[in-house]
């Protein structure tokens, strides 16, 4: 797990984007749709987006199956 702590505005979400596009991980948050337009206006493509009720709502295999990056 990463845990980002930084000051407002400082590039978090941009570098924990970046963490899961590597690690090719899930991006969880409270509006996808929005985080995908900030991701493609910092030229990150190739990241799903789900909300954090698509989160709780998958079964623990699906968890943990694959990976999820929690903004």
């Amino acid at each position: 797990m990463y845990k980002i702590i930084d000051d407002k505005s400082s590039g978090k979400t941009s570098r924990l984007m970046l963490i899961a596009k590597e690690n090719n991980a899930t991006f969880v948050c409270d509006n996808p749709y929005g985080m995908e337009l900030k991701a493609r206006a910092y030229g990150i493509i190739g990241i799903d987006f789900i909300s954090y009720s698509d989160y709780i709502n998958l079964s623990h295999e699906e968890k943990s199956n694959h990976k999820y990056e929690i903004d």
